[in-house]
């Protein structure tokens, strides 16, 4: 797992809404479709804004606190079909329980409890951007080609066609992955979770590395 944080929002012509997730070591880069409420609420965390009535996120916020419970941390796990799978950890005392949940929901209340955002590394190779520095600034290329047709995250209504993500710089071409590139990523992760003595992300983010090194062994 890759721990990532949100770095923007945006929303195309149409309005419909993105938020862009980032790794940590800054060098990786997912977008990911959201709803207009879930857009809202991310819009609001970022911002240190309270609306004026409460919003789903923030009812459940007030729920889970009053019951002891709180968001430890979020996981997005899975890509199948075009469509993002993640699931949401909660701790309600001693207790560790997962649920299963939309990113976009897991990451508005991951906000709120100031919980870090995991992503299998799996996904990032197959949909994410790597961040190439530039004179004005920084351009996005894709870790692999676009997929043919469309891309849907989160409902049937959230599609976008793949060659027409909404950002400035990125290079719809794409190009393929160096498995170079993806491990240097990969082990300065671990690394990073080892000085912060987070044994067991680093353990799994090992696993990744052998994995992806038998793969290419063969």
């Amino acid at each position: 797992m890759i721990e990532m944080r949100v770095e923007d929002l945006s929303r195309d012509h149409s309005r419909q809404g993105m938020v862009w997730l980032r790794s940590v070591e800054g060098r990786v880069m997912v977008p990911i479709e959201i709803g207009q409420t879930e857009y809202l609420s991310i819009c609001a965390e970022l911002a240190g804004e309270t609306r004026q009535r409460p919003l789903a996120h923030d009812l459940l916020q007030a729920v889970l606190l009053y019951f002891d419970a709180a968001v430890e941390k979020v996981q997005i796990v899975d890509l199948q079909d075009h469509v993002f799978y993640a699931e949401l950890v909660l701790s309600v005392g001693d207790t560790q329980v997962r649920f299963d949940a939309r990113p976009s929901d897991s990451i508005a209340l991951a906000l709120k409890f100031d919980a870090p955002i995991y992503m299998d590394a799996k996904i990032i190779q197959q949909v994410g951007f790597k961040i190439h520095r530039t004179e004005q600034g920084y351009e996005l290329r894709r870790l692999q080609p676009p997929a043919v047709g469309l891309v849907k995250t989160e409902a049937a209504s959230d599609i976008v066609q793949a060659t027409e993500l909404p950002i400035q710089g990125v290079d719809s071409q794409g190009r393929d992955i160096d498995p170079d590139e993806l491990l240097e990523v990969l082990k300065d992760e671990m690394n990073k979770a080892v000085e912060e003595e987070r044994y067991e992300d680093a353990g799994m983010i090992r696993d990744e590395i052998e994995r992806i090194e038998a793969r290419d062994a063969k």
